[in-house]
């Protein structure tokens, strides 16, 4: 895999094609030739709502990997540089029905950032800024429900500064965190929860 190719659709995203071309010629020098092509091509590539893409893309525009040889890599390099305490911004937006996390204000908080921050602490920044997002995204579900339970599954939150964060400060909003503790949170859990499903089905 090739986070280079996530954190290019995200800088288009967040900046348009012509300043993400000119970030990416910047980040990623010996990608130049790949770089049009691949613009002129997004429109038919599969879109991910992964949470994993989105740290890869972080790690890869901070600089610390454009390739990986295993799932999850960049991740957990972001997540073990993350140092200090800082806040990118999140912005949630209120689409009638849904709520949709908008990461875009974070990864200009991220290119910006590069000028006169250390990436340590651009790497906190990002996991706290998306804890605190996440909460408040539950904040507002929870207002709107009188749901108190939030459950925190998906690989991503294999990520212990993420975990512990969004955690503590769920807590101190008065909502309860349901983590794992004999299952991991990855895809495996999927199955889990068909046969659960599925037996809940079939004994009705």
């Amino acid at each position: 895999m090739e986070p280079w190719r996530f954190a290019l659709s995200l800088l288009v995203e967040t900046f348009g094609k012509e300043k993400a071309l000119e970030l990416a010629r910047m980040f990623w020098p010996k990608r130049e030739k790949m770089l049009e092509p691949i613009l002129r091509n997004l429109g038919i590539y599969i879109k991910t709502s992964s949470a994993g893409r989105l740290f890869d893309a972080a790690a890869s525009v901070l600089g610390l990997r454009d390739v990986v040889s295993y799932d999850a890599q960049a991740a957990i390099e972001l997540e073990a540089m993350a140092k200090g305490k800082e806040c990118a911004p999140f912005d949630i937006k209120d689409e009638g029905s849904d709520l949709l996390l908008d990461w875009r204000p974070a990864i200009e908080w991220l290119v910006e950032g590069l000028k006169h921050k250390g990436k340590e602490q651009l790497a906190a920044g990002f996991h706290d800024g998306l804890s605190r997002a996440l909460v408040e995204v539950s904040k507002r579900l929870a207002s709107q429900t009188g749901i108190r339970h939030v459950a925190l599954s998906g690989g991503v939150w294999q990520n212990k500064r993420l975990l512990s964060v969004t955690s503590a400060l769920l807590k101190k909003e008065g909502l309860e965190p349901l983590v794992h503790k004999n299952t991991s949170p990855n895809d495996e859990c999927i199955s889990l929860g068909q046969v659960a499903v599925g037996i809940d089905h079939w004994s009705n």
